[in-house]
């Protein structure tokens, strides 16, 4: 995914952003060049390289209401990704239709907030921090800053699960992806 649009980082909740997907246009069995890997998180993925990049088209572009910054997670033909403007989505991986979208605010509890990790997948749930601790406050039309904290959505839905607030500084934000690793949600 790729966002075409460069220009002001002032967030904006009202400008739309285009969420675009780029797909490889042959399967690996037709073009040696393009093989396939195993990780714990994705059952497969293309490697791109100089030779393969070629293959790539532009499958779909959907509107967001901010930057999508994150490497979206995608599964069982859903792509999920939250944006600058505060909200986290369920794209259909075909399409690109918007399936959910919820501010992250309805998480966390905390005014404005956002995220712009990568999601983590864990069974049903998508697990990803906030960014609430990087607010400039009030005075910039944003909450006061606010301890960093780690939720849980339920990727089908996108209800709430849980929220934890993970460090007491005020200051304090999640800007990486969360692992999971025997059922336990790690970030740093």
């Amino acid at each position: 995914a790729v966002n075409y649009k460069q220009g002001k980082t002032k967030m904006n909740a009202k400008r739309m952003r285009a969420f675009l997907c780029a797909v490889a246009a042959l399967p690996a069995a037709l073009s040696p060049d393009l093989a396939m890997t195993a990780s714990p998180s994705q059952t497969s993925e293309w490697i791109l390289s100089s030779k393969t990049v070629s293959g790539l088209q532009l499958k779909w572009v959907t509107e967001t209401a901010g930057d999508v910054t994150a490497t979206p997670a995608v599964e069982n033909g859903s792509v999920y990704a939250p944006d600058t403007a505060g909200y986290l989505y369920k794209f259909d991986a075909a399409t690109g239709a918007i399936i959910w979208s919820r501010p992250i605010a309805d998480y966390t509890g905390i005014p404005g907030d956002y995220a712009t990790a990568t999601p983590a997948i864990a069974g049903d749930a998508l697990i990803l921090g906030n960014n609430s601790g990087t607010f400039l406050g009030p005075g910039f039309g944003q909450s006061t800053q606010q301890p960093a904290r780690v939720f849980a959505v339920n990727k089908h839905t996108g209800e709430p699960l849980w929220v934890t607030q993970v460090d007491n500084t005020t200051f304090s934000y999640v800007s990486s992806s969360v692992a999971v690793v025997d059922g336990k949600a790690i970030v740093g």
